[in-house]
């Protein structure tokens, strides 16, 4: 399966996977916003977080309108790849807020 069908059929269920979060987030830090302003992991999630934010506006911007070419490269993209890794920290900083 190429990256482009993929992407056809997954930006739809990660675009609700988002909007779920994102909602669920909110509500869940207003009921504990001092507990997880304590944790030593808040600031980690909260700058991969925003991170992660700033490279889906340059990856949707930049590098998925060449997504068809992506076969041709020997590697994915530096911002696809850096996609994977800040979303991957947000959610293990988001596990850690329980424990710091």
């Amino acid at each position: 399966m190429s990256v482009l069908t993929a992407a056809r059929y997954l930006l739809p269920v990660s675009h609700i996977g988002l909007t779920v979060a994102l909602f669920s987030g909110v509500v869940l830090l207003s009921a504990q916003a001092t507990v997880v302003a304590r944790s030593s992991a808040a600031p980690w999630k909260f700058g991969l977080l925003l991170a992660a934010g700033v490279n889906i506006l340059i990856f949707h911007c930049g590098v998925y309108r060449r997504v068809g070419e992506w076969s041709d490269f020997p590697v994915n993209p530096i911002a696809a790849r850096v996609s994977l890794i800040a979303w991957t920290g947000v959610t293990f900083g988001g596990r850690f807020l329980a424990y710091t």
